[in-house]
């Protein structure tokens, strides 16, 4: 079931990727708003969650007050990028702080009990954020989601 999820103000919310292989690369993060653009953002950021053990092995800059309209994509560029030096799990993970409206991300109704599998791979993590985490940073376990962003990595 298509549709969109809503961001939550200075949360950082997780999307599955699948596997990044050993020796291939990300260069960062595309996600498309939906119906509801970003209306004066003051942080948006995205990263790459190595799901093993939850730290985060990319991130982007924060793009600040950036226009994100609705029904575009927004690109998140990380500062480095990542290729892991054998087969990891990862995950996307993307937060908006301080916008008057936080947009809302075309995604899916996860099938079944999608959300209750381990590891789980979509749903809310660290909260109360404004600016990028650090690299290597171990986020919180993250749950309680029935939706899940779609997203591109390159």
């Amino acid at each position: 079931d298509i549709g969109n999820v809503l961001l939550t103000q200075g949360t950082l919310k997780i999307s599955p990727l699948g596997i990044l292989r050993a020796g291939h690369s990300l260069a960062g993060l595309i996600f498309l708003a939906g119906a509801t653009g970003a209306t004066t953002p003051v942080n948006y950021w995205a990263c790459l969650i190595r799901v093993s053990d939850r730290k985060i092995k990319a991130i982007s800059p924060d793009l600040g007050s950036a226009a994100w309209g609705a029904g575009s994509t927004k690109q998140f560029n990380f500062n480095t990028p990542y290729s892991p030096t054998v087969d990891e799990m990862v995950v996307a993970g993307i937060m908006m702080a301080g916008a008057a409206a936080v947009p809302n991300i075309i995604g899916m109704l996860s099938a079944g009990n999608l959300a209750s599998i381990a590891p789980s791979l979509l749903g809310d993590s660290n909260t109360g954020l404004t600016t990028p985490l650090a690299l290597d940073t171990v986020v919180t376990a993250w749950g309680g989601g029935s939706k899940f962003a779609w997203c591109y990595g390159f």
